[in-house]
């Protein structure tokens, strides 16, 4: 798209587009916030009369949300066999999940494991997702799970920590960092902070239905210019075995537009394979 067509957009995305709810948080809250990643989950249409809901029904079946989607289900998937991987060699499992939002996954993984000795910690930089998913999870009996305040790319809010991890987590996270460097600082960090033979859960964006277009029409969580930056597998990959880690697995989805890699802290051959669209 050229220039015009970008500001013409995005004049249409800000007027009559915020009919729907899903444009409205993607430029309220950014088109990167845990707030729209959850929205994006929900996949159920809503707006102000008639046009709004067709806008947002469109809005939600785009490709990219598709894979987001997709995404979400390969890292369930993940998360369920590595906490039961774990559960059977250390007989009890300690999660950190770096960058969670309100952690509706996680949630629902910790309710399927309820009576097991697992239990979880959820960080964010945003004080409303912290307090709204505590909250989810007072309300759904589960107790084993905290949300607290840290930072991914902060080794002090690693220092914190009461324990080693069994199992760290970082899901749409990396996608928005620019730097390269604080990607691999992160990686290292977490490989410090794991226990032995602990594992890594991280989501990747490697490709975009339209980066030019959204980049240039949405901000990014917390007003910012949005500077989605997709990178190739292999080179992700190649910064995690730099920390230390082996990878084990990555699920992508058919378009190639996300992907999420099981890594670990000593691990096996790596196995890759992809899951078609549901």
């Amino acid at each position: 798209m050229n220039t015009l067509q970008i500001k013409l957009l995005k004049m249409f995305v800000h007027t009559v587009g915020r009919l729907s709810d899903g444009i409205r948080i993607a430029c309220e809250d950014g088109f990167t916030s845990g707030k729209m990643v959850d929205y994006v989950y929900r996949n159920q249409a809503s707006g102000v009369g008639p046009l709004g809901k067709l806008l947002d029904r469109i809005y939600l079946s785009n490709k990219g949300w598709e894979a987001v989607r997709i995404r979400r289900l390969h890292l369930e998937q993940l998360l369920e066999s590595v906490i039961r991987r774990q559960l059977d060699a250390f007989g009890d499992v300690f999660i950190l999940d770096v960058a969670s939002g309100q952690a509706r996954y996680l949630r629902e993984a910790l309710a399927r494991f309820v009576g097991e000795k697992v239990e979880a910690f959820c960080w964010d930089l945003d004080n409303r997702w912290l307090e709204e998913g505590q909250e989810a999870a007072a309300q759904e009996g589960l107790g084993s799970i905290l949300y607290d305040r840290g930072d991914a790319l902060d080794a002090s809010s690693f220092a914190r920590l009461p324990r080693a991890p069994h199992i760290i987590v970082a899901s749409g996270l990396y996608e928005w960092v620019e730097d390269d460097r604080l990607v691999r600082k992160s990686m290292k960090l977490v490989f410090d902070a794991l226990a032995a033979d602990g594992c890594f859960l991280f989501t990747m964006q490697t490709g975009h239905v339209a980066l030019e277009m959204t980049n240039g029409v949405f901000p990014a969580f917390g007003g910012g210019t949005l500077r989605i930056k997709p990178r190739q597998p292999a080179l992700v990959h190649d910064w995690a075995r730099r920390a230390g880690f082996e990878i084990e697995r990555t699920e992508t989805d058919d378009w190639h537009y996300h992907a999420v890699t099981l890594a670990r802290k000593g691990g096996h051959a790596a196995i890759e394979r992809r899951i078609p669209r549901p």
